[in-house]
């Protein structure tokens, strides 16, 4: 059975504000499950991620590794496990959720996770499902930001962070030295 996978918004809208229109350069997409049951340990992402990283190494190219998502959040359309509810439901229990998920943000466990890529990469191998769940449902996304941290293998700081009310989430952007 061959599967169609379109990419989303965590993907495209990183790429085509870094690099441009879809396929400026080569691309390899790595997908990892970030939204629903079962997800896969923080340390198989920073596991696959290393893999990468290692296989690419052998390139005599400059390749990007680019970790996208939001850091602490908890969207309305996650928190629900209602299931079979219509569109409309669905917009209006985001819609009714959303000023709460503006204060589900925490800006401290995204700068400890921010200040862990900079200062002690490694240890994102050690990092559990439960250190993830606590900076809300939305935050399983640094599962992208780990493989990418991994795949790099190199010093990385941190650029900037800012809770953004208005996406309800934590953002942050890091690169290499």
């Amino acid at each position: 059975m061959v599967r169609k996978t379109a990419l989303d918004h965590g993907f495209g809208q990183t790429y085509s504000q870094l690099i441009g229109e879809l396929p400026t350069v080569p691309v390899i997409p790595v997908y990892i499950n970030c939204a629903t049951r079962p997800l896969g340990q923080p340390s198989r992402a920073f596991a696959l991620g290393r893999a990468i990283g290692e296989e690419l190494s052998y390139l005599d190219q400059r390749v990007l590794f680019i970790g996208s998502g939001g850091l602490s959040h908890s969207p309305p359309s996650l928190v629900s496990t209602v299931a079979g509810l219509s569109d409309a439901e669905r917009l209006a229990m985001n819609a009714a959720g959303l000023e709460a998920a503006k204060d589900k943000i925490d800006p401290a466990w995204d700068q400890a996770f921010l200040r862990r890529i900079a200062e002690e990469p490694a240890s994102l191998e050690r990092l559990t499902s439960a250190d993830i769940e606590t900076a809300g449902v939305g935050a399983h996304e640094v599962r992208t930001w780990i493989a990418a941290v991994a795949a790099g293998n190199t010093p990385m700081e941190v650029i900037v962070y800012e809770p953004v009310r208005e996406w309800i989430t934590g953002m942050g952007a890091v690169a290499s030295r």
